[in-house]
């Protein structure tokens, strides 16, 4: 999945592009929430870079961020035992289980003329919650959360770069 982010004119161009490696059954839904996600954050809080579209200006990027996903993992814990007589007979108002989402990987920018990395950095974003409505998908409400705290993250770590300035 690739995005180009173009930085104000006269600035250097960012190409991003976000690989999946054994990041398991969700890395593909991850990614493509990622690459919503990042474009979101840096038009949200500008800091000098400005996103284009992927198709354009992409042969123009002068620098490649690649966020690498090296482990996605979504789990569900039971609070309450299934033998257990249970407290609420109504599943969808049920809040006996807690989800969980970890992403982790490493980022690496790059200058596309010589292929010098000129940073590298490794991450790891965890959330976990319940359901906080009758019938909410706690599993896609934290890896949501997961993901839009990681292209925030992304971008304040690639706006301080100073390499890119």
């Amino acid at each position: 999945m690739c995005l180009a982010v173009g930085a104000a004119p006269g600035g250097p161009r960012l190409r991003v592009v976000v690989d999946e490696v054994a990041a398991g059954g969700s890395g593909g839904r991850v990614a493509s929430q990622l690459a919503r996600g990042l474009r979101e954050a840096f038009e949200s809080r500008p800091c000098g870079v400005a996103l284009a579209g992927p198709s354009e200006k992409l042969a123009e990027a002068q620098f490649e961020l690649r966020v690498v996903l090296e482990k996605v993992e979504q789990a569900v814990r039971y609070t309450s035992s299934p033998a257990a007589p249970a407290r609420n007979p109504d599943p969808d108002a049920s809040s006996d289980y807690e989800a969980r989402c970890e992403i982790e990987g490493r980022l690496e920018w790059r200058r596309l003329a010589d292929g010098a990395t000129v940073g590298r950095d490794r991450w790891r974003i965890a959330r976990a919650g319940r359901p906080r409505l009758p019938g909410e998908d706690a599993s896609a409400v934290v890896r949501a959360e997961a993901v839009a705290e990681l292209a925030r993250e992304i971008r304040r770590r690639t706006c301080r770069l100073r390499a890119l300035r």
